[in-house]
């Protein structure tokens, strides 16, 4: 089976040698998977996100000092950390990174502590925190990243308080809040967010008023509901949605 260039292992003992690399090459988008996650080795298969990274590294163990050792690249201004369980302590770390305007935790379990943590992040204007149960604490604690056009926070265990708290983001035109708990005054916060044309609130607990106060999004080209009971009456008011 032929190798592929892009798809590179990684252990532990070559970290450091790694982040002087890359910052010798003044190299400002990484990615690294846990050892846990799948991932197909041929590129052509790779989700599109993906495709734009030159190489993709997977851990082959748990590194518990990850973030401080790649804290080194302080010119990275895109960082995946997919699964690779750094936790909530390790992500105050991130702070070094001041360039960084895109990250992805995706599957960290950071929680809440580590969603205040990135607070410090203000230049982010892409954030990926699916999957890290930072409850409606940790979605208060990035109301203060002002400049977000793009979040996903789904599986988070996110209620109407945090959606409150995230109408704040008003510069948002993406945002993922899928299997999250969110209700009917949830979706009424989000009707503040009237820059987004992408919004995702499948698999929440949205009904037909919900959905009533979603139809003030008129820029929405792309809206998701599934597994939400907004019943007839609910389809009816998103009519109005004609973009």
């Amino acid at each position: 089976m032929a190798v592929n260039p892009r798809l590179q292992t990684l252990w532990a003992e070559d970290l450091d040698g790694l982040a002087a690399e890359l910052k010798r090459q003044d190299t400002s988008q990484l990615i690294v998977l846990g050892p846990d996650v799948s991932f197909r080795a041929n590129p052509d298969k790779w989700p599109e996100k993906v495709k734009k990274f030159s190489v993709v590294y997977q851990l082959q163990e748990v590194v518990p000092d990850l973030v401080q050792r790649l804290a080194a690249v302080t010119q990275l201004t895109t960082l995946w950390l997919v699964g690779t369980e750094i936790g909530a302590e390790e992500v105050s770390s991130l702070a070094a990174l001041t360039q960084l305007t895109s990250l992805s935790l995706w599957g960290n379990q950071i929680g809440a502590a580590g969603a205040a943590s990135l607070a410090a992040l203000t230049q982010l204007t892409s954030l990926d925190l699916s999957a890290n149960e930072i409850g409606d604490a940790g979605a208060a604690s990035l109301a203060a990243l002002t400049q977000l056009t793009s979040l996903d926070l789904g599986g988070n265990g996110i209620g109407d308080t945090g959606a409150a708290s995230l109408a704040a983001l008003t510069q948002l035109t993406s945002l993922d809040l899928s299997n999250n708990v969110i209700g009917d005054a949830g979706a009424a916060s989000l009707a503040a967010l009237t820059q987004l044309t992408s919004l995702n609130l499948a698999g929440n607990e949205i009904g037909a008023a919900g959905a009533a106060s979603l139809a003030a999004l008129t820029q929405l080209t792309s809206l998701s509901l599934w597994g939400n009971k907004i019943g007839a009456a609910g389809a009816a008011s998103l009519a109005a949605l004609t973009q």
